[in-house]
């Protein structure tokens, strides 16, 4: 099996906190998209930045 065949499934369940998507946003992302990040995270904008994150990841996680 080549790495490109693999999938990664993330837990997606109500109540998910993120606290791995979080770590993996952080891993993955460039400058601009962590700078971007923060701004949302300082202006309490949650929601943008939840939808941003999975933008990033390319993870769809579901919404307590």
């Amino acid at each position: 099996m080549k790495l490109e065949e693999l999938v990664i499934l993330e837990a997606a369940y109500k109540g998910n906190i993120g606290m791995m998507e979080m770590f993996k946003f952080y891993q993955k992302a460039n400058a601009s998209e962590k700078a971007r990040m923060k701004q949302l995270i300082d202006a309490k904008k949650f929601d943008d930045a939840w939808e941003f994150l999975q933008e990033v990841t390319g993870m769809k996680l579901e919404t307590a």
